[in-house]
């Protein structure tokens, strides 16, 4: 994955700079000045307000930073799915509890039992289940949105009722990647000390596994092919 993200970089680095390949990669390696957030106490209260950067005070490869945004870019699809996913069930599947997240007073969380999560993902039944397709195809919508992706998305059947889902068969995967990952945490049984023990094989590198759920979800989905079916078109169905 870093192989590839690195090739990435570079020639979009060459593209947008004008430069050789060769150079844009001796950019990327150089230690720069890099652009950081101020800190919260230092920022506007107008909730839209522009997030304000300034130079940071010491040198950063442009590569680990740039790694470092892919990362997290990661890291807020799968907040955003699992979070989305999980309120979905339970507040109409009345499965998880909710309980406040350590070390906050304002926010929570829904937390589904062993027995839950392995009920889930036995039989792929999180993706297949009418209750459970519904909130994937919510926390998908959720996704699009904070990324503020556009034209993800078409009229259901029902004038009011919810879209449908329109993307690359990849594209859900991914949410359905994390998802899977989360109810594989919350089934894992735990140690003497209270820490979940993963099963081998989970998290062995995130492209390997996305590539494997995008074989699943092939085989899942190929009798509807390019038609909407229960809230999700695939474009390269």
């Amino acid at each position: 994955m870093s192989a590839t993200i690195n090739e990435y970089l570079q020639n979009k680095i060459a593209d947008i700079m004008g430069v050789s390949p060769v150079r844009a990669a001796s950019m990327l390696r150089g230690k720069w000045r890099l652009p950081v957030r101020v800190k919260k106490n230092a920022r506007p209260e107008a909730p839209d307000a522009a997030v304000r950067t300034v130079s940071a005070k010491r040198k950063t490869p442009a590569y680990r930073l740039l790694h470092r945004g892919v990362s997290q870019f990661y890291q807020r699809i799968g907040i955003t799915a699992v979070g989305t996913f999980s309120s979905r069930m339970h507040s109409e599947e009345s499965l998880g509890t909710s309980r406040r997240v350590r070390g906050t007073r304002t926010k929570f969380e829904v937390v589904f039992s062993p027995t839950e999560a392995t009920d889930m993902l036995a039989n792929d039944t999180f993706m297949l289940d009418a209750g459970c397709r519904a909130a994937l195809m919510q926390a998908a919508h959720a996704v699009f949105d904070r990324m503020r992706f556009r034209n993800f998305s078409d009229p259901g059947p029902f004038r009011e009722g919810p879209r449908n889902v329109v993307c690359h068969l990849a594209h859900i995967a991914l949410v359905c990647l994390r998802v899977r990952q989360h109810l594989q945490m919350r089934a894992a049984p735990v140690d003497e000390y209270g820490n979940a023990v993963l099963p081998a094989g989970l998290n062995v590198g995130h492209r390997d596994e996305w590539r494997k759920e995008i074989g699943t979800l092939s085989v899942l989905l190929a009798v509807q092919s390019d038609r909407a079916v229960n809230g999700l078109r695939i474009t390269d169905g």
